[in-house]
């Protein structure tokens, strides 16, 4: 936690920072009056959101010792909210001015590690998620994240992906 702490407060909104191969600031979505469901083309048209959304980036980048990260695309900006699929939690990722319509591997890495971790923001909304496997949807499907770790320690020794292909084309092709 680069912050030092698993819980801030930026404008008056409780955000865990951390940086688990990617810097991000998670944000429960009921504190900025959204469900954490809505399509990414809602969340980018709605200017006040991201106005919201973009002061406490501002301030978690200087809290986290980035400085001033208004020329800089982190921490990316993660709004949560319980799974509805069978998941562990839900998410929106955030570019960090627009809603992508998946998830980055890298963000990926740094929410599971919340859900791990005890204090945090994330682990209000998935209490009972630790290590092992995590699902975390977001609006185009799901991404699963395999956290392992050594005895009781906090810290996460190994995060791993396995990524699938969607098949895109099918077709012939006739040769001479």
């Amino acid at each position: 936690f680069p912050t030092d702490n698993q819980i801030d407060y930026f404008d008056d909104v409780p955000v865990t920072c951390i940086d688990m191969a990617m810097p991000v600031v998670i944000i429960p979505a009921e504190y900025l009056g959204k469900t954490g469901y809505e399509l990414p083309a809602e969340l980018d048209a709605d200017k006040a959101l991201l106005a919201r959304i973009e002061s406490i980036r501002l301030q978690a980048g200087k809290a986290m010792g980035l400085g001033d990260v208004s020329n800089m695309v982190i921490p990316k900006p993660v709004l949560i909210s319980p799974a509805q699929k069978g998941g562990a939690i839900n998410v929106r990722y955030f570019m960090p001015h627009s809603c992508h319509r998946a998830l980055a591997i890298t963000g990926a890495i740094a929410i599971s590690s919340s859900c791990a971790l005890e204090g945090t923001v994330t682990r209000q909304i998935v209490p009972s998620v630790g290590y092992g496997n995590i699902n975390i949807e977001h609006p185009s499907g799901a991404l699963d994240v395999h956290l392992s770790n050594e005895g009781q320690d906090a810290t996460t020794l190994r995060a791993s992906v396995i990524r699938t292909t969607r098949k895109i084309f099918s077709g012939k092709v006739y040769l001479p």
